[in-house]
């Protein structure tokens, strides 16, 4: 977990990322829970402003290349595609016990996130 840029996991170019950005109390935590087939990956709530670091959640991890028998015991193929899930806090809802300078920290650290991070794929 991670709550300013330094303290993101370092970038790898093999490994690409996958964001959901959105409100609080979307469901960005669950659909998280539910791409990767498990119930409590990502910690949910129903009280909005529950996640409040960056989460990565590693995907097909050591599942990537996967030995072709067709052309021979050392040959390797590209299999299923090894990716990090990322479950960031939710913007745009008001809870009394988040202050508008956390709000804003998490806004500017997603938007810093968005625009430099070079592994980052895909934004939904």
């Amino acid at each position: 977990k991670a709550n300013a840029m330094s303290r993101l996991p370092t970038p790898r170019p093999d490994i690409r990322e996958v964001v959901f950005v959105g409100r609080s109390n979307v469901g960005k935590s669950s659909l998280v829970n539910m791409l990767c087939g498990r119930k409590a990956l990502a910690s949910t709530s129903s009280e909005p402003g529950h996640t409040r670091h960056f989460h990565f959640f590693r995907v097909n991890e050591g599942r990537g290349l996967v030995a072709d028998p067709s052309q021979g015991e050392d040959s390797l193929i590209r299999g299923v595609p090894d990716f990090r899930i990322v479950d960031v806090p939710g913007l745009g809802f008001t809870i009394d016990e988040i202050t508008d300078g956390k709000r804003d920290s998490w806004r500017s650290l997603l938007e810093r996130y968005i625009t430099v991070r070079d592994t980052l794929a895909v934004v939904v």
